[in-house]
């Protein structure tokens, strides 16, 4: 069995990099699909215009939600000696990050410092929601292989060619004669041919319950990597309407972030 599982194993059934690696006698279910990571993405790839937020695999996301979270200070604290007029030159009108959460939060939606609190709002929905799918990914990768013996099709089957069996076997049965000397133990010979099914019944209800929360787990994750991906698209159209369209520099995006506490 494990030699016809790992035969099973394609490089789509380990999509997500970050699930403990699987071996022959993992039990496969149906591929996990790619995901994006929530890590590296708000510190630099939500900042760029599209870059490169959701692009890695999920895999990353261990730890993802304080990459999102720390990307911008990081990058801050290497451009710190690069001159800091050079990044507020280039941040423009978005020095008016400087701002407030008070003033942030009453701000007019149209007005610089609106569009800088939208993109903050954005950005903070972004980290909370990588944080969510990182939960997932560890719940998945928790219960994956928990359950390491047949999947339940091939118990299935297994049940219903032994049932067969035992049908014709106690057709013979049937036909014997009773009053013949040697019915009891042509009877008994039968018998012991006879396969008990009740041990695979058992190991089949262990691997559909194992199927069914596998396939719970692996929903959560995708819903979770759904809603990921959509705040960061709102990350970053919010980014390039504050920055008026134009794609800001790692530094400057980092110092920007540094600012709305990013």
């Amino acid at each position: 069995m494990r030699q016809k599982l790992a035969g099973m194993m394609t490089a789509s059934s380990i999509a997500i990099l970050s699930l403990t690696t699987l071996t022959a006698s993992v039990y496969m279910l149906s591929p996990v699909p790619a995901l994006a990571s929530p890590g590296n993405s708000g510190g630099h790839g939500g900042g760029n215009g599209g870059g490169d937020g959701g692009g890695n695999d999920a895999g990353q996301s261990s730890g993802g939600a304080s990459s999102h979270a720390d990307g911008g200070s990081a990058a801050h604290s290497n451009s710190g000696t690069s001159g800091q007029g050079s990044i507020h030159s280039e941040l423009k009108g978005l020095n008016a990050a400087h701002a407030s959460l008070t003033a942030l939060a009453h701000a007019a939606p149209n007005s610089q410092v609106g569009r800088i609190a939208t993109y903050r709002t954005a950005a903070l929905a972004t980290e909370a929601q990588a944080k969510s799918l990182d939960v997932a990914l560890k719940a998945y990768n928790a219960y994956l292989g928990t359950y390491t013996g047949p999947t339940a099709a091939d118990l299935q089957s297994q049940i219903t060619a032994a049932n067969t069996a035992n049908a014709a076997l106690q057709s013979q049965i049937n036909a014997l004669d009773p009053t013949s000397s040697t019915y009891a133990t042509d009877k008994a010979a039968l018998e012991a041919q006879m396969t008990d099914t009740t041990s695979l019944t058992t190991q089949l209800q262990q691997a559909q319950t194992y199927e069914a929360n596998l396939a719970t787990l692996q929903q959560q994750v995708t819903t979770d990597q759904t809603a990921y991906n959509t705040n960061l698209a709102a990350e970053q159209t919010a980014l390039n309407t504050a920055a008026n369209g134009r794609t800001l520099s790692a530094p400057a995006l980092a110092e920007l972030r540094r600012e709305l506490g990013l």
